[in-house]
């Protein structure tokens, strides 16, 4: 389907700075045949959309300095995520802002930007110029400095500055208004930390199934048992070892683990039925999957541990077919899980993990 450029800056004008589950965001992706606006499970990440058709590019991310989106929150296991701003390529064929087009010569940007105190700057990377700034948007041109060539158009919020006291006080009554959450039920600590013991049947076949067929693209190495003593050199705290039950690693060293919280009447639940956490070799930390069943269906949808933690990254990989087999094998009442929700659920009820760990470390 072919759509008329001509109206697409006008539209995304209207919907920048709206949540990405907006209505009209969501319609808006829809009407166009673009994949459904991303979950975002990163601080520090942009999620584009791309619209390879008209030649622009839609970021979403969940830290945007503005009263109404500032702090950044989770609901239901995700952040709350805005249009942030609007990419426009070379080979985009609508106006810009009513009036120009991405051949607008730079000469003629650098004029325009005159009309603003900090209207035009200059990075290794570009020479940007402000050609418009109302309503709390702003429209940039920037051009490549190597060859004066045009780069891109973007279309973007205008956010408080990083250091604006105004952030601090958005911050503090945020904190305030929130709800305290259930206490934490930790494995009862005694004289001798647990050792090495076997892994579940799952995680068994798991390891079976690593030595002979492999485990495709995951960058993944089961243990042939749950070892003691990397919780410990993580934290640099032998109590770690009470929490945690690492059973596999990744290329670079990172550990992943079951983190003991669930229990029923004092006791703690089998291992098949606590969380999944990753403890990075990076310092990344952060719920993988809400227990083993939701794991393997993770693994089989071909995304490993350190893409949930460092991307939540659900798009992209090879299914494992094998892997599947086995969940379905182990845990046929589950049924088919998708990665998305997942991860969404593990980080929904596990998000306190990186704050439980950072109080381990004694490093």
């Amino acid at each position: 389907m072919t759509h008329p450029p001509d109206d697409v800056f006008a539209r995304v004008s209207q919907l920048l700075g709206k949540r990405s589950d907006d209505p009209a965001v969501v319609a808006f992706h829809a009407a166009r045949g673009l994949k459904p606006p991303p979950i975002v499970t990163k601080l520090d990440m942009l999620y584009d959309v791309r619209d390879q058709e008209a030649g622009f590019t839609l970021n979403y991310q969940a830290e945007v300095l503005l009263p109404g989106c500032y702090p950044p929150r989770r609901e239901g296991g995700k952040y709350v995520a805005y249009l942030a701003s609007v990419d426009f390529r070379p080979s985009f064929t609508g106006r810009i802002a009513g009036e120009l087009d991405v051949g607008l010569p730079e000469a003629q940007a650098r004029t325009l930007a005159q009309q603003f105190e900090d209207g035009s700057w200059s990075t290794p990377m570009y020479r940007g110029h402000v050609v418009r700034r109302e309503a709390g948007q702003e429209v940039v041109f920037l051009y490549d400095p190597d060859d004066d060539s045009f780069a891109e158009v973007q279309l973007q919020l205008v956010q408080l500055a990083e250091d604006d006291p105004a952030l601090a006080q958005l911050a503090s009554d945020a904190k305030a208004s929130e709800p305290t959450p259930a206490p934490r039920q930790f494995p009862r600590r005694g004289r001798k930390a647990p050792g090495n013991e076997p892994l579940p049947a799952p995680l068994a076949a798991l390891f079976e199934l690593q030595g002979s067929d492999g485990l495709g693209e995951i960058d993944l190495e089961v243990l042939s048992e749950i070892e003691a003593g990397g919780p410990a050199a993580w934290t640099g705290n032998k109590a770690a070892e009470h929490e945690l039950r690492v059973f596999a690693q990744d290329g670079s060293g990172g550990l992943v683990a079951f983190w003991i919280v669930q229990h029923d009447d004092g006791a703690a639940r089998p291992l098949a039925d606590q969380p999944v956490v990753f403890l990075g070799s990076e310092g990344e930390r952060g719920a993988v999957a809400s227990d083993l069943a939701d794991f393997l269906h993770l693994l089989a949808a071909g995304i490993g541990p350190y893409e949930v933690v460092e991307y939540g990254s659900t798009e992209g990989e090879s299914p494992q077919p094998a892997i599947a087999a086995l969940a379905e094998q182990f845990f046929p009442a589950r049924g088919q899980r998708e990665a998305s929700a997942i991860i969404v659920d593990a980080q929904r009820d596990y998000a306190d993990f990186a704050d439980r760990l950072a109080a381990l470390v004694k490093h």
